[in-house]
């Protein structure tokens, strides 16, 4: 199963607006209208979601019982196995991932949007993630 089809199948009225582009109700919050954006990166593996009306991205998953890992079509997930697992490509899709979320909290931030404390805590994530690809391209 896909991310989209994963997602998808669990968030109500959800309308395609464009290949690879949805709106939904969030579950995070009681959503009258549909303020979810759900779409396929240009990468068409990984799945991108934003609340409009500032859910985490966390949020919003675990209401439908999924994580940040269901976004991506490939786990990145180390199994034991020593020195690098990721080739180049995971890499750069980890840290574009993580810099679209880096971008969408600095802009939730600018427009006044308090941050929380799971907002703090994906941005440590976010923050391991970066230094963890870092370290595996040596940079």
């Amino acid at each position: 199963m896909t991310p989209s089809e994963k997602i998808l199948s669990r968030l109500d009225a959800v309308q395609q607006r464009a290949p690879g582009k949805w709106l939904a109700r969030c579950p995070a919050h009681d959503d009258k209208r549909p303020s979810l954006s759900v779409q396929v990166a240009e990468d068409g593996e990984t799945l991108l979601a934003h609340c409009f009306a500032g859910c985490p991205p966390g949020d919003v998953l675990s209401a439908v019982g999924l994580n940040l890992a269901d976004l991506y079509a490939t786990r990145y997930e180390h199994k034991g196995r020593k020195g690098p697992h990721f080739t180049a490509k995971d890499a750069l899709l980890t840290l574009d991932f993580e810099l679209l979320f880096l971008s969408v909290l600095a802009s939730d931030m600018q427009a006044g949007r308090p941050v929380n404390d799971s907002d703090i805590e994906r941005l440590a994530l976010a923050g391991r993630r970066i230094e963890r690809m870092r370290e595996i391209c040596r940079v």
